[in-house]
């Protein structure tokens, strides 16, 4: 219980081999896909799941890449191109267990095949969104790689057990869209406060006229414009 190993994912880089303008690491990874997982589980498709099968998804979210501790980020077109990728899975379970993650301390390593698809388009919502913040920031070198993740995105969410509830509002296309759109809305920069919040008191400001409650909600406004936050 409480492995040290997990404080040791903080250190570990991801994206060893792309020149990147702000390195991410595979506990700040581990935390969005968990976060993903959790957000794709509150769709209609999932509601005949359990609860305890949803906590085991979010959970085998967590560690899906707790092996990295001991072995590192291994770059995708090396685990690709590996010719026995089962073996390769199957080392990476062992280390796993090996640092304590194991069914009895409640994060089992031999999840279902639903769960690891759900938590395969989780991570691949992660690089969709770190790589586009990437590329807004002025990577060049990363467009390419954004439209490969894309493309194994919409892949991954086709995936998913659409045909369980054919009633759902989404499916794998609106779902990629509704993901597309939030990506362009974080490229397009953090919302600050407008100069108009938190100024004006109760009751408006008398001394300018204005007669807004506190809040108001405009982003320009001829009254407070030039009021600093």
């Amino acid at each position: 219980m409480f492995s040290h190993y997990a404080r040791v994912l903080a250190s570990v880089p991801r994206w060893s081999i792309v020149p990147v303008t702000r390195r991410q690491y595979v506990a700040e990874h581990s935390y969005f896909v968990s976060l993903y997982v959790a957000e794709l589980l509150g769709l209609s498709i999932f509601d005949h799941w359990t609860a305890e099968r949803k906590l085991a998804a979010i959970k085998y979210a967590l560690i899906h890449d707790a092996g990295e501790a001991r072995m590192g980020d291994t770059p995708g077109p090396v685990k690709r191109l590996t010719v026995n990728r089962p073996a390769f899975d199957e080392v990476e379970a062992a280390v796993t267990r090996g640092m304590g993650y194991t069914d009895r301390n409640g994060f089992g390593w031999h999840v279902d095949s639903e769960i690891k698809l759900v938590v395969k388009a989780a991570d691949l919502i992660d690089e969709f969104f770190y790589l586009n913040m990437e590329a807004s920031m002025g990577s060049k070198i990363v467009t390419n790689l954004v439209q490969q993740v894309e493309f194994r995105l919409l892949s991954a969410l086709e995936k998913l057990p659409w045909d369980s509830d054919p009633n759902c509002y989404f499916s794998a296309r609106t779902l990629f869209a509704e993901i597309s759109e939030e990506a362009a809305a974080l490229d397009a920069g953090i919302e600050t406060l407008s100069n108009n919040d938190d100024v004006l008191p109760a009751g408006g400001n008398p001394a300018t006229g204005c007669t807004e409650q506190a809040r108001c909600g405009r982003d320009e406004c001829s009254i407070c414009e030039g009021i600093p936050f």
